[in-house]
């Protein structure tokens, strides 16, 4: 599928995706054309939507059997039918009506991998911020982060990373190469210490020579 939807409304279907999650995370929104290019086909999405289901599992936020991809099929089903998180009094009222949501199977099926998973991760990314008490935009860098790379940005490196912190707008920024030398070495400090706690048996130099190679590959994109 092409990438076109997102930010034009080229199908109804793609005009709901794009506004949903738009009015749940307009950061997110903002990060959403950079995703998608990076990950390019249906499959790649389907990667980055099993990164943040087995993270909004960690933190509770899903239950054992939700998915990124079905909650955002039920996010725009929901979301056609006027059902919008503004229009309930709480984030958890609404995740609540979605989920007793009864799904309609032929809009599943008019819904791309693309489209539900978009919508899921403004779900997923929302109900974390909620459930960790962050302001809205705070987490939108987390799916950037596991699309941008991955194999580093797994779950569980991404669970020790928000226990360690939830400055995650600066690790992007980090890894972009975009901050001042101060600012560089803190977060280079945090993600030393995360790899640390997932992967005690390493030294250092180790640590560091992955770090290294991961924003080397995000800032050189196909470099070996």
């Amino acid at each position: 599928m092409g990438l076109g939807w997102i930010g034009a409304a080229f199908s109804a279907v793609a005009s709901v995706a794009s506004s949903f999650v738009a009015s749940v995370s307009g950061m997110l929104a903002t990060h959403l054309p950079r995703i998608a290019t990076v990950l390019g086909n249906a499959e790649n999405w389907g990667v980055l939507g099993n990164i943040m289901t087995a993270i909004a599992r960690i933190f509770d936020v899903f239950r054992p059997q939700e998915t990124v991809e079905e909650m955002g099929d039920r996010a725009m089903q929901g979301a056609e039918e006027g059902i919008r998180p503004e229009n309930f009094d709480s984030w958890n009222d609404y995740v609540a009506r979605i989920r007793d949501l009864e799904l309609k199977p032929e809009l599943s099926e008019r819904y791309t991998v693309e489209e539900k998973t978009s919508a899921g991760l403004a779900v997923a990314v929302r109900a974390m911020e909620t459930k960790l008490d962050l302001p809205n935009g705070a987490l939108a860098g987390l799916p950037l982060l596991a699309a941008l790379n991955p194999a580093y940005f797994g779950p569980e490196r991404l669970a020790a990373l928000l226990r360690t912190t939830h400055d995650i707008a600066s690790v992007v920024d980090y890894v972009d190469g975009k901050l001042g030398s101060a600012d560089r070495r803190d977060v280079e400090g945090t993600l030393l210490r995360t790899g640390q706690q997932i992967e005690p048996a390493k030294t250092s130099e180790q640590l560091r020579a992955e770090l290294d190679a991961m924003v080397g590959r995000v800032q050189q994109p196909g470099q070996a």
